[in-house]
């Protein structure tokens, strides 16, 4: 059950059919679905997947529950442009692509997805490829300031006078 791309298997990948329920989604019809959300793509079944051919995994956990037809891609790519950075990305970093990525979407979530949408648009099609790096220097999110807060001294001589009185 873990051979899927080209017969060769598939890194810490593991399909259990007795707990979930896998259809697969061409990687064609996955992109026509980003650009038309009305469009709903056929699924394939994993006696049907083919040697080569990109996917995305559609799940169902057999007892049911929030993961019925769980589909990974609205977690990991928040737009068609994310997708062709992570594509171009593994292109230009091969294994080293996904922690890449990882840290665009971290950038994405401090700095504004928009802000770094825009420089992914810009930067996309650049001969040689990009990184992290250069894209966080364009977008130059804001750094954070830590207020400085003076906090005076208490008076405690107030207190000391409590002390006294219920001494006595």
């Amino acid at each position: 059950w873990g051979y899927l791309e080209g017969g060769a298997p598939l890194k810490g990948m593991y399909f259990f059919p007795d707990t979930a329920f896998n259809e697969f989604i061409t990687e064609k019809d996955m992109m026509r679905n980003y650009e038309d959300p009305s469009y709903i793509p056929p699924t394939y079944l994993m006696d049907e997947v083919r040697p080569g051919e990109k996917y995305e995994l559609v799940f169902t956990i057999l007892k049911g529950g929030a993961f019925a037809r769980y589909r990974y891609r609205e977690d990991l790519y928040p737009s068609v442009l994310f997708r062709r950075t992570y594509d171009a990305l593994v292109r230009s970093h091969g294994e080293r692509a996904d922690v890449e990525y990882l840290r665009l979407l971290q950038l994405a979530a401090t700095a504004g997805e928009a802000r770094v949408s825009d420089v992914l648009a810009a930067v996309l099609d650049q001969v040689g490829g990009f990184d992290y790096v250069t894209v966080q220097a364009q977008v130059a999110p804001p750094a954070r300031v830590v207020p400085v807060i003076h906090i005076p001294v208490p008076d405690l001589s107030v207190y000391d006078a409590l002390r006294v009185g219920a001494a006595a």
